[in-house]
């Protein structure tokens, strides 16, 4: 694996990590218990999230560091497409 695919890579895990997020709020503000949906989804998508950027960083620093930039870009990538910017 190279670098652009670590890239890529951080870049999907991130955008199913903000996916994520984005459907936990949709379904808090309806749930009859939404602090209980927010705790566990967030840490579900957190232990995920390290979980998977650890296995595509496989040891390596800079495929780790390349997959945390591509978390980054997602999270810049929602925030733009939700127009929270």
């Amino acid at each position: 694996m190279n670098l652009a695919l670590a890239l890529v890579a951080g870049f999907l895990l991130g955008m199913a990590h903000f996916g994520g997020l984005w459907l936990t709020v949709c379904r808090a503000v309806r749930s009859s218990r939404p602090v209980l949906l927010v705790m566990l989804s967030f840490f579900v998508r957190i232990a995920l999230l390290a979980a998977l950027v650890a296995l595509v960083g496989k040891g390596s620093m800079w495929y780790t560091c390349a997959a945390l930039a591509g978390v980054c870009l997602a999270r810049l990538f929602c925030i733009r497409r939700v127009g929270l910017d």
